[in-house]
């Protein structure tokens, strides 16, 4: 009798095997790319360090105000390659991750900005780095979207923690199609709950019903997930923040509602509005946030908009780390984060500062390296010829790529840094053929950190010793 081959059923796109039947690995750099500290936010700290220049006052309202030394971090980037470096500190340590991403629309990246008091509005056209998101996400049609999500899955399963949960935010056109990745990622057990957000606002449309909900689909990591419906209110830091989470959450006899929440979208008027576009209601996160992760916790949202995940996730007392490649989106989280600061200060609750950050140079390397692929030949004659030195052809080893004044010279990729696995690489090379010393010239510099050797940094050039 012959052998069965098992088969099972699976969502299939374009790009997600390749013509011989493998699975497409997620492309990523070499190496993550490293996160650029923009500026760290503690607005309260500076205001009080300006009245109280002591050092000991300093640390006194550390004490006092903040949680503990953690930082939570406001990232510009795209967030596959943000998330790739955050694995390498963060790995299996997110408690809570919630998405509101595209809903395959091919909708682009502009913005209707408020300005003054009334109805004016003006058109923020997309950045070159939305530009080449918009194609990442858009270009082939539903198929591209696909992927874009599926690559992004997976990286989030590796950063969730074994007691982990993931909540995804989407509507009537995408539901099925991720309900079913997830289930291929996370397993289609892990899925907890589908819970459906109906709004009040907005009306119908000739033609179909009124379309007035989204939905969310919950997974976990494990089948020890972190739900929260048993903790009291007093361990909760702020009570009144949890008061309106818990009468969502749970009827007037104490028992979980159910898998339906009729939760208004904010108004126009109400404080919490900032005006972006996908803003979302503050009391739809908190059960979320409140519910399933712990107390200090961290929480992430990967399109975090105009940061109300951020927000609650900070009033909460979870730590948290929000992403979005919009710059416009950056700086509506980073204005409405520090108002959070000061809130929090002004009623004597503790808070976390925040550093904004962002992958620079680095994430546009990346999208340029198909073009840039042949062309380090002839930029690393051109850096050979301005640094005099001597072209080795054939080189006694591939990363050895000429020699001056005794030592072996390393051009690195066409507008690219030199990492520390790179520079490793360079010493044993070094080793290999008995050289003794080593030039490397390269546009920026990784921060390397070594225990047993040591790297002499000069401008525009490494000397290893």
């Amino acid at each position: 009798m012959p052998k069965l081959t098992p088969v099972r059923t699976e969502l299939i796109w374009e790009g997600k095997y390749d013509e011989h039947g493998n699975r497409r690995p997620i492309s990523l750099p070499d190496t993550p790319l490293p996160l650029q500290k923009v500026e760290r936010i503690d607005l309260p700290r500076d205001i009080e360090k300006a009245r109280q220049p002591s050092l000991f006052d300093e640390q006194d309202f550390q004490k006092q105000h903040h949680y503990d030394s953690w930082h939570n971090r406001l990232i510009w980037g795209d967030n596959k390659l943000v998330m790739h470096s955050l694995l390498t500190e963060l790995r299996g340590q997110i408690d809570l991750i919630y998405i509101d991403p595209p809903f395959d629309v091919g909708a682009d990246f502009t913005v209707d900005i408020p300005i003054g008091e009334g109805n004016d509005t003006i058109e923020k056209e997309q950045s070159l780095l939305e530009a080449v998101a918009y194609r990442d996400i858009w270009g082939k049609g539903t198929d591209s979207y696909l992927h874009y999500m599926y690559e992004r899955f997976v990286l989030m399963k590796e950063l969730l923690s074994e007691r982990g949960n993931i909540v995804v935010h989407v509507d009537y056109r995408v539901t099925h199609y991720l309900r079913l990745i997830m289930d291929e990622i996370f397993g289609r057990d892990r899925i907890v709950n589908e819970i459906i957000w109906h709004y009040r606002s907005g009306g119908g449309s000739e033609g179909h019903f009124g379309r007035k909900h989204d939905t969310l689909l919950y997974y976990s990591k494990s089948d020890k997930y972190i739900f929260n419906s048993d903790i009291p209110e007093a361990r909760v830091p702020h009570d009144a923040v949890i008061a309106e989470s818990r009468k969502h959450l749970f009827d007037p006899r104490g028992k979980i509602r159910p898998d339906v929440w009729d939760v208004g979208r904010p108004p126009n008027h109400s404080k919490e509005w900032v005006g972006f576009p996908t803003q979302k209601p503050m009391a739809l996160l908190e059960i979320i946030i409140s519910v399933l992760s712990p107390q200090d916790g961290i929480v992430a949202d990967f399109f975090c908009g105009s940061g109300t995940t951020l927000a609650v996730a900070e009033k909460l007392g979870r730590r948290w780390i929000g992403v979005d490649i919009g710059r416009y989106a950056i700086h509506v989280s980073r204005k409405r984060l520090i108002e959070v600061q000061k809130q929090l200060y002004q009623e004597g609750k503790k808070y976390r500062p925040f550093a904004v950050y962002n992958l620079g140079r680095y994430e546009r390397q990346w999208w340029q390296r198909e073009k840039l692929r042949d062309a380090d030949a002839e930029h690393r004659r051109i850096v050979l010829h301005f640094y005099q030195a001597r072209p080795l052809d054939p080189p006694p080893h591939p990363l050895l790529h000429g020699q001056k004044e005794g030592a072996y010279v390393h051009v690195v990729e066409v507008d690219a840094f030199l990492s520390c696995p790179r520079l490793k690489e360079l010493a044993e090379a070094l080793r290999l053929v008995g050289g003794k010393a080593l030039h490397v010239l390269a546009w920026d510099f990784d921060r390397i950190q070594d225990g047993y050797k040591t790297y002499f940094f000069l401008p525009h050039r490494i000397t290893y010793s």
